[in-house]
């Protein structure tokens, strides 16, 4: 009778093993973002459309939930490119909005980090990171400029600023909540981080892995020169004042100080200098913006970790870190041939480098996280295996199995970031042709028409996604005239 009792006691505990097993692998598998990476995939092959269609039922599925800003941050860029501006503008105010509640919450809780490290670390809430949060601002108003709403456009340039402005302090404080939280967690589930992190082979395979990583340079602490040039040229063309102007030669001499090889941008600082001084007329002016490549994804990398625990018997003490994917497929140049002379657009600011350091700056917090999470997970394992103390039987082997298998499918790094950014921001100027007619051409194909809508400043924004893939060209003007949109293929 005994020995039956024992049996059933055996089979009831291994039954409940499983069942929450289960429950937590359902969990994972509801965060695992499957749509959002098809959607960015197409994305980076030009597939607008079939990009559209995933990251429009992400958003039906993932939009009210951790994964709001960043459905809604692809949803506005797709929606942009495919020439929806309302759609577009719709989208990116909902995760503005969403940004703002964020901000306004309290840090991660304690309560979320634990939930985090027994699941994965897609189940915190996305809460935008800086570059996303200036670049966001940034598309808002080139969408009101295509729109002429230079009201709203002239706000949502200020607010880039101010986010670059207030981004060190912000982070400085949040990193350190973070990382206060992340130690809590770590005392809650008895988890040593300090000597994992102490670990001579963890220290040389972390360093080995970042080191090209930390290699890329960016041009200040979350600072965007695109951001800045586009406020210094909006400020320019569209002053009211004189302290519009003072704000337009500010921005460009900053600019030019970060980007001193970029002759187009001395070109503007010069030029603003001169107007300043004295106050000669305005000329007709062209800019080509060229928005092109992706920016970087995040890809992770499977690493054996030493996680000292009370317990020394673990199966498993695999982590997986996440890291930089940088996406090379792009047009490296655009050539803008105005009457005869040939332009050639000159990076004004890298994403690469931008998302880089920002990388690099989170970096102490995810490293802690993912000791914590595996540790705790490598905790769980051990104590379902404590459950049966015939080690040899069908009983531990399956709960073996089982707890080996939880580790394996929670073991994810958080890969969301905003995909669809462009690698690079180029500009190029010259003076208005005569005949308001310039080609663009890039160096593997033939050339595009556009004829420049009437206005003294006109702005062309090309987007080139990956070779061979079709250009969108947007276009608008300061004066009168009205913006145009036309798609463009240079195959």
């Amino acid at each position: 009778m005994t020995q039956g009792k024992s049996q059933n006691n055996h089979i009831q505990r291994t039954s409940v093993c499983f069942v929450l097993l289960l429950g937590l692998l359902q969990l994972v598998g509801c965060n695992s973002n499957a749509t959002l990476r098809q959607s960015q995939n197409m994305y980076r092959t030009g597939n607008l459309k079939l990009a559209g269609t995933f990251i429009d039922q992400f958003v039906a599925d993932e939009g009210r939930g951790v994964d709001r800003v960043i459905a809604h941050l692809e949803q506005g860029t797709i929606r942009r490119e495919l020439g929806d501006l309302a759609g577009s503008q719709a989208s990116f105010d909902i995760a503005d909005q969403t940004i703002s509640q964020i901000d306004n919450k309290s840090d991660v809780s304690v309560s979320q980090e634990v939930y985090a490290s027994v699941t994965n670390m897609n189940n915190l809430t996305y809460r935008g990171y800086d570059y996303d949060r200036v670049m966001l601002s940034v598309y808002r108003a080139l969408n009101n400029l295509q729109q002429k709403n230079f009201e709203a456009a002239r706000v949502h340039l200020i607010r880039a600023y101010n986010r670059q402005v207030d981004a060190v302090d912000r982070n400085g404080k949040r990193i350190e909540k973070a990382q206060q939280s992340a130690s809590t967690v770590a005392q809650q589930k008895n988890v040593n981080v300090s000597r994992t992190q102490n670990d001579s082979s963890f220290n040389r395979a972390m360093n080995n892995h970042y080191a090209a990583i930390k290699q890329y340079n960016a041009y200040s602490d979350y600072v965007n020169p695109f951001a800045e040039w586009l406020q210094g040229l909006f400020f320019f063309a569209d002053a009211a004042d004189g302290s519009d102007m003072e704000r337009a030669r500010k921005s460009m001499e900053r600019v030019a100080a970060m980007v001193p090889g970029n002759e187009y941008v001395q070109a503007d600082h010069q030029m603003l200098e001169a107007i300043q001084g004295s106050r000669q007329s305005i000329q007709p002016m062209t800019y080509v913006i060229f928005a092109t490549g992706t920016a970087p994804s995040r890809g992770e990398f499977r690493l054996d970790i030493p996680v000292f625990l009370v317990a020394r018997d673990v199966d498993y003490v695999g982590a997986n870190f996440p890291t930089l994917v940088m996406h090379n497929n792009y047009l490296p140049q655009l050539s803008v041939n105005v009457q005869g002379q040939r332009y050639s657009t000159k990076t004004v600011a890298d994403m690469d480098s931008i998302v880089a350091q920002e990388f690099n700056n989170e970096l102490p917090v995810v490293i802690t996280r993912t000791i914590i999470s595996s540790a705790a997970k490598a905790a769980i394992a051990y104590g379902l295996r404590q459950t049966v103390s015939n080690k040899d039987s069908w009983e531990a082997l399956a709960i073996r199995l089982a707890a080996g298998a939880y580790q394996v499918a929670t073991n994810e790094a958080d890969l969301r970031c905003w995909a669809s950014l462009p690698k690079q921001f180029q500009i190029a100027r010259f003076a208005t042709p005569t005949d308001r007619v310039i080609q663009l051409a890039d160096q593997q194909a033939g050339s595009v028409p556009v004829t420049l809508e009437p206005g003294l400043i006109n702005v062309v924004y090309v987007r080139s996604i990956a070779p061979f893939a079709p250009m969108t060209i947007m276009q608008f003007s300061f004066g009168k005239g009205s913006s145009t949109w036309q798609t463009a293929s240079l195959n």
